[in-house]
């Protein structure tokens, strides 16, 4: 093993003109008030603006698949806009795929302006075959990037020309009245944007921050309500038609003044350099004031103001969002906080920070002196007493290592525990003690996410009601030259968050010698319930009704499987890493021991969010029935609608795995009537090894499973109560899983955390709602098969190695690595393994 190193959606039903296009075959023959080319992040916003209008309405997108997160229930339909060269027939083609409507609002971004007028003018050419003369009006949406630095109103001429320019020019020239270009500043609002969340992307140093002057927004759900004004003057002749407008919420924000104002711990940087920078400038009061002649230039003055209100009085509305540093911070479900969902923002790879309005808030974890000093006492008083008092000892000796710890092995981890201890931190030793391991535990970056419904155990353990969790992020550099994911990592029992960190680090800063094409990572590493300084899911229960207060799912309302996977999806979620509207995000996970169950859930689950899945530990029956002679797809549909199907395809899972312990053909039948029964095929030599550790794991390995399942309360009480009940129980899981035994100063730093930590009581009790039908049955159930990328690193010492065939019957395994040496805690005994692993699969998945 290796060392630590130094917005809601409506309930309005939607108008029978909109349900009318949704169940129809041919969007031509469907005349509709609205049709949006393209939707993207505006439709989230417009789309379910239009239906509580009861504006009927169509829209499209490449795919013609909704966005699960659209609180409406029309599909889209499947569109591209062709390009300026293609043929008129071409064009024409396209167009009458189009329904009929009385307004275009073209979403997607026109840059070409041959692609602009054919659009127009083939629109108009398929209306006129389908009988309608009156005229469709265009509303084109544009930005703000048109006009640069100086004071502009709606009449500025453009003084920043682009193709996107040229083509809307374009349109006016060629509809006049019948067009119009709404420019939107900056868009905000909703899961997914907010402008605080921007300025670690966009100043994330303080020469950057210097350079930033003005700024100009308009949210989400005021770009609605312009295009339902510019809706309600189809009938006007004048008003919006034939001229471009800015649309702003009608503010001009400063980014000095919005980062003097970000509520997170950036704040202390950006505070500092903006009170640095108004010294430096003299500039006594933010926001700046505008500059007025020439002389006056950035940074003191800020060199750029939109004028908008012109465009809402023609419309007769005004701006409904207020200011958009206090505006749209969403709310947990979860919490009931105000939460952040941008990604995770770092200030050179130092102390990371969330981006503002974060539920998780950072978090300094604590054991205390007076908790060591008990501990050593606790030690001393075991050693002393088993001087004066030994045990007798009956089978002793490697020989009998199958029977658990052994005495001699057991009295040496304890006697180095006290010295780990003990140790002084002078730095002339080499050797790791506590003082030098909580040193480096302390530095790291520590979180916790508050959850009402995890309770905090106690005080004296500085256990908190919610999710600890470590993070390890890219450098400001790294980011800015890698493509970054993020990356979950699952831990399982008895370990700790800490069991990735190596590999997580590795992940997220690679060093020189990797090609800038290896993609960095942003890790979050939590506890589980119970683990470390996260808190206990404690059964409240009413005296009154007799019921649980909890919200989780198992039998005494506590926690489930599907609840930890659930929690841990809302935190991805709730930092930035959700997929959004417009399709952009999610995460990915890493998995071992019990942390693969759940990420298993998670894959299940939250389909949306997470994007692909790797595991170094994997158990899984044998593969179901697979007729050569029927495709996959068949076999699995007509399991999914029968019952009867369902039992005959899993007939292999229905044999003890034993049965396929042994090279050669289990069935005994010949080689083509197997195949085309779909029968598993024979294993290899090393598979049948595989299958056989595996089940002598389960039934000499997995007792202490049962214990932690039938008896946590008693387990729990004898753990608690000494320190060398912890190492017994511990300390030989460490030895017993593991290729190559793990040094005495490595058990010692799990045993100390979690004696300190109350963690081993706390961490068992999910035991008890374990899958009923064991690990394999579990995982062989088609609602929990892994459809997304999977990757699987098989090390030959793992507790539950697994033929390849059989882990592909319950995963979508695209990517695969047999190593030679490694075995449960892979991160911890093979890190540069793991690290050439994670990058490889991830980096193509």
């Amino acid at each position: 093993m290796s060392r630590i190193p130094s917005s809601g959606a409506s309930t309005r039903p939607p108008s029978v003109h909109s349900l009318s296009l949704s169940t129809t075959s041919d969007p031509s023959s469907t005349e509709v008030d609205v049709l949006l080319l393209g939707s993207g992040w505006t439709g989230a916003f417009l789309l379910p603006e239009l239906q509580a209008q009861d504006i009927s309405f169509a829209y499209t997108n490449r795919s013609g698949v909704k966005d699960d997160s659209l609180p409406i229930s029309k599909r889209p339909i499947k569109w591209t806009c062709p390009n300026g060269g293609e043929s008129r027939l071409s064009w024409r083609k396209a167009v009458r795929a189009l329904p009929s409507a009385k307004l275009v609002v073209v979403v997607m971004a026109l840059k070409d302006e041959g692609a602009a007028r054919e659009l127009a003018v083939d629109y108009e050419a398929v209306l006129h075959e389908r009988g309608i003369d009156s005229k469709t009006k265009w509303c084109i949406l544009s930005s703000t990037g048109a006009w640069g630095a100086g004071i502009h109103t709606s009449t500025s001429p453009l003084n920043t020309p682009s193709p996107r320019s040229a083509s809307e020019a374009r349109l006016l020239s060629t509809l006049k009245a019948q067009v119009t270009v709404l420019h939107l500043a900056g868009l905000y609002g909703g899961s997914s944007r907010h402008p605080l969340n921007w300025l670690p992307k966009v100043a994330d140093t303080r020469e950057k921050l210097r350079e930033k002057t003005s700024l100009h927004l308009i949210h989400g759900k005021d770009v609605a309500q312009a295009v339902v004004g510019v809706y309600s003057q189809l009938n006007s002749s004048d008003g919006v038609w034939g001229k471009r407008w800015i649309v702003t919420d009608g503010k001009t924000y400063d980014w000095w003044k919005l980062a003097s104002e970000l509520p997170s711990r950036a704040r202390t940087d950006y505070a500092g350099w903006v009170k640095e920078f108004q010294a430096e400038y003299q500039v006594k009061t933010l926001p700046r004031a505008f500059a007025s002649t020439p002389e006056q230039l950035p940074p003191r003055f800020l060199d750029r103001a939109l004028h908008t209100d012109d465009f809402w009085k023609v419309i007769g509305k005004s701006p409904l969002a207020g200011s958009a540093d206090s505006t749209d911070l969403p709310i947990s479900p979860v919490t009931g906080l105000p939460v952040n969902t941008a990604a995770l923002t770092s200030n050179d790879g130092e102390k990371g920070s969330f981006a503002p309005s974060s539920a998780a808030q950072p978090f300094a974890p604590t054991i205390s002196k007076r908790q060591i000093d008990d501990l050593i006492s606790c030690l001393k008083h075991e050693i002393s007493r088993e001087e004066k008092f030994p045990l007798p000892t009956l089978l002793e000796g490697t020989n009998f290592s199958r029977f658990g710890l052994t005495h001699e092995k057991f009295l040496h981890l304890r006697k180095s525990w006290l010295e780990y201890l003990t140790a002084s931190n002078n730095g002339s030793s080499q050797t790791p003690t506590w003082a030098s391991d909580w040193k480096e535990i302390s530095s790291l970056q520590h979180f916790l996410y508050p959850l009402p419904d995890l309770l905090t155990a106690s005080d004296v353990y500085n256990t908190q009601a919610g999710l600890h969790f470590v993070r390890v992020s890219p450098s400001a550099s790294t980011r800015a030259q890698r493509r970054v994911i993020p990356l979950i990592f699952i831990s399982g029992w008895p370990s700790t968050c800490f069991e990735h960190l190596n590999v997580a680090q590795s992940l997220a800063n690679p060093g020189v010698d990797v090609p800038l094409s290896t993609p960095a990572f942003d890790c979050i590493l939590p506890s589980h319930p119970g683990y470390l300084w996260s808190g206990s899911p404690t059964v409240d229960y009413d005296e009154a009704t007799g019921k649980s207060t909890n919200r989780f799912t198992g039998p005494d309302d506590d926690l489930l499987v599907a609840d930890m996977a659930d929690l841990l999806d809302q935190l991805m979620v709730d930092l930035g890493f959700g997929k959004t509207s417009e399709g952009k995000g999610g995460y990915s996970l890493q998995g071992t021991d019990w942390g693969t169950f759940v990420g298993r859930e998670m894959a299940a689950r939250h389909k949306n969010n997470v994007l692909s899945c790797h595991f170094n530990f994997l158990p899984s029956p044998p593969p179901r029935l697979q007729p050569s002679l029927l495709p996959k797809t068949l076999v699995d549909f007509a399991s999914s609608k029968s019952s009867l199907v369902d039992t005959i395809a899993s007939l292999p899972r229905k044999v003890s795995a034993g049965h396929f312990a042994t090279s050669g053909n289990p069935t005994h039948l010949p080689e083509h009537i197997s195949n085309i029964l779909g029968l598993p095929h024979k294993l290899s030599e090393k598979d049948a090894q595989k299958v056989a550790r595996g089940l002598e794991f389960q039934t000499s390995g997995s007792a202490y499973s049962n214990f932690h399942r039938t008896r946590p309360g008693t387990l729990g009480e004898i753990m608690h109560s000494s320190p060398s009940a912890l190492l017994a129980w511990i300390g030989e899981k460490y030895l017993a899983w593991t290729d190559a035994d793990p040094t005495p100063q490595e058990i010692a730093l799990i045993l100390t955390l979690w004696f300190t930590t109350s963690t081993m009581a706390r961490s068992i009790w999910p035991y008890r709602n374990r899958p009923p039908g064991g690990q394999l049955e579990w995982a062989g159930r088609r609602e929990f098969f892994i459809s997304q990328p999977t990757g699987y690193s098989d090390f030959p010492f793992e507790l539950i190695p697994m033929p390849l065939e059989w882990v592909k019957g319950t995963a979508n395994v695209v990517w695969h690595k047999e190593h030679e040496k490694g075995g449960h805690f892979a991160c911890e005994e093979r890190p540069v393994e793991m690290v050439c692993d994670l990058r490889d699969f991830f980096s193509k998945y």
